[in-house]
């Protein structure tokens, strides 16, 4: 019989580790007291008397009641499901925690696979984060009345709740107790537009853009009635954040310009001016914004600021296919990010010089420049940079037809995509591995290639369009392995598949075409409307099915 493992009691300092690694919130549903949740900790193995931190995961008891009830279905399932939810929350929170130092400045570049002609290509996305940060400011400013000896205490406890590491519950307390008395006055109001900053500020770092906004906009209300001309720019600065990190940058826009008036020599609000105006499409305004943010930050040695406006604007030029100015503004990109002493900046600014020296055809620089970025991602344990540095040097190198040598790359990119859990990294990796292997005719390992960027973007947001990509190619593969074998039935069958899918999806649009794919590699894969990944296919099935057509009678291709 099965003996039961003694429990033994988890140690204070494990438990506050584990705790502070997941932000006191559910690894699975990131519910935490704020939300009305009690949390637990759960031992992932079943075992009580193993409390490594590696074993431990912090659940809320409705979702550990949910995994005990579903114990049954399969224990090891269940173990590995957890395990990846405590990896990807423990991560996140991570990641918040880094980019809450002034200003963050995270960019995140997405990597797309083909070009129209179905050809790998280096092609910078940006999705460029607002800053903010200025809240704990909001209690170096001297209140326009005087307090009370009690209303002074309550400024300085809000001060020391603000700065602590969970801060929102005990603040939403000291919140209703000043809006419950039965009249509020000016001191009041000062107290309140310090609290909602605080409030907003630790909603906008948990990514609840929503209720930081609300908070923000409670707290201009307060300082507009206070006559606190400093906290009005303080809430319009974050709050132009929030609602720019809800897509609205019209108004984001608006809320930086309101702060430039009062406070021109503001380098936070021209960056984030430049960042509104370039998701606006305003790409000139938006340069001479960094200009001006470059500007203001030299003169107050906000080298941070300095690097990430530099690095927006070779992202800018580089879009605009102006490359040597966009090596230029990556260089200074590149100096500064190494003074501020983020070399994750200074990392990424060397992968897209290193994109922008491709262009301009000088490779031997471009493959410097990508070996630095993946020297300083290595300092900075920045291993999505790494992978993505490898990535793009793996389509360079097959640019340059050296095919063998960009496979190589990208097994690279997907060691470190998958150290850094970047599984779109890796899915892309594979993708274009399959192409280069194509080249070198290596058939099979190229379909080998394909089902495994298929099964890397099995859990992935863009799961419809780049799986369907990656099983036409794979189709076609196929059908030139039966073409080279003389297999020439095969190579009908495949033809044939083709060219129904092709009619299907010409005639219903992306939907039925994802699904009559799918249901012909008996896969389970979920269906996902992209309209124009279908362009894409078109273009890649008629490009293989010439392959398909020279066998002789294959009259189902046509």
């Amino acid at each position: 019989m099965h003996k039961k493992k003694r429990r033994v009691p988890i140690p204070e300092e494990t438990k506050a580790q584990i705790l502070f690694q997941n932000d006191h919130r559910c690894c699975r549903c990131h519910k935490g007291p704020t939300d009305s949740a009690r949390i637990q900790i759960h031992h992932i193995n079943e075992d009580p008397s193993d409390n490594r931190l590696e074993n431990l995961a912090v659940l809320c008891r409705d979702c550990h009641d949910m995994l005990k009830d579903q114990l049954w279905m399969g224990q090891s399932f269940i173990q590995e499901e957890i395990r990846k939810y405590k990896a990807a929350w423990e991560k996140a929170v991570a990641e918040k925690r880094r980019h809450q130092k002034f200003p963050p400045a995270t960019v995140k570049e997405k990597i797309t696979e083909f070009d129209a002609e179905g050809r790998p290509k280096q092609l910078i996305e940006r999705e460029i984060s607002y800053t903010n940060g200025l809240a704990p400011q909001a209690f170096g400013i001297s209140p326009p009345v005087s307090l009370s000896q009690s209303k002074k205490r309550v400024l300085e406890n809000t001060k020391r709740i603000a700065t602590s590491k969970k801060p929102a519950e005990k603040l939403m307390e000291i919140l209703d107790r000043i809006k419950k008395a039965e009249e509020i006055g000016i001191d009041d109001m000062v107290l309140l537009s310090r609290i909602c900053l605080s409030l907003g500020d630790s909603k906008f770092h948990e990514g609840d853009y929503t209720k930081a906004e609300a908070f923000y906009n409670e707290a201009l209300s307060y300082g507009k009635s206070a006559n606190e001309p400093e906290i009005v720019k303080i809430c319009f600065y974050e709050l132009g954040a929030a609602v720019g990190m809800l897509g609205r940058n019209k108004e984001a826009l608006d809320c930086f310009n309101q702060v430039i008036k009062t406070d021109k020599d503001n380098p936070g609000a021209w960056f984030n001016k430049g960042v509104a105006l370039g998701f606006l499409d305003r790409t000139k305004e938006a340069a001479a914004a960094y200009l001006k943010a470059v500007e203001f930050s030299t003169k107050a040695e906000e080298w941070g600021i300095v690097a990430s406006a530099h690095y927006n604007m070779g992202n800018d030029l580089y879009e605009l296919e102006k490359y040597e100015k966009a090596v230029d503004a990556y260089l200074k990109a590149i100096d500064f990010g190494t003074k501020a002493e983020e070399l994750d900046t200074a990392a990424s600014a060397y992968t897209n010089m290193g994109n922008a020296l491709g262009e301009l055809e000088r490779y031997e620089k471009a493959f410097d420049a990508y070996r630095k970025a993946i020297e300083f991602g290595t300092k900075a344990k920045e291993w999505s940079i790494v992978a993505r540095a490898c990535y793009n040097m793996g389509i360079t190198l097959g640019r340059l037809e050296k095919y063998e040598e960009a496979v190589d790359v990208y097994l690279k990119a997907i060691e470190f995509g998958t150290k850094a859990e970047k599984w779109d990294t890796v899915a892309s990796a594979y993708y274009n591995m399959g192409v280069n292997l194509g080249k070198l005719e290596k058939y099979e390992e190229a379909v080998k290639a394909y089902y495994k960027a298929i099964e890397s973007r099995r859990f992935l947001p863009d799961r419809g369009e780049r799986i369907f990509i990656s099983i036409t190619r794979l189709i076609c593969f196929l059908g030139s392995i039966s073409i080279r074998d003389k297999n020439r039935e095969q190579a009908r069958r495949l033809a044939k598949t083709l060219s129904e899918v092709y009619q299907n999806g010409k005639e219903d649009g992306m939907a039925k075409l994802v699904v009559e794919t799918m249901q012909t590699f008996g896969s389970d894969l979920p269906q996902k409307d992209r309209a124009d990944a279908f362009q894409q296919f078109e273009k890649l099935f008629h490009k293989a099915k010439k392959q398909i057509e020279k066998i002789p009678g294959n009259a189902g291709s046509k």
